[in-house]
């Protein structure tokens, strides 16, 4: 659909086996950090053991989202203007 010319394609190859491994950790780790938030705050957990795995998890929910925004930003540089809004439209899209 977006009629990549070999040399975007190869890029986005690239790309995604350089950031796939770190990016999917990540997500882990937000999923099993916020698993274990909620039960220490189930389990009344102390306050500072509570604040240590927020701290934790937003770390790397901010982190997830600097992954977010240099992708994008790779794209903007890879993509034609005409190729990268369609990406933009088919992401506003898959969120509904």
């Amino acid at each position: 659909e977006l009629a990549l010319s070999p040399e975007q394609s190869a890029a986005l190859v690239e790309f995604r086996r350089a950031a796939m491994p770190k990016r999917l950790a990540l997500q882990s780790e937000i999923k099993q950090v916020r698993a274990e938030l909620r039960q220490r705050i189930l389990d009344g957990a102390a306050p500072a053991q509570q604040q240590a795995l927020l701290e934790r998890w937003l770390r790397a929910e901010r982190e997830h989202a600097e992954m977010r925004a240099r992708c994008a930003e790779f794209l903007r540089t890879t993509l034609t203007p005409q190729q990268m809004a369609l990406v933009q439209q088919r992401y506003v899209e898959s969120l509904r």
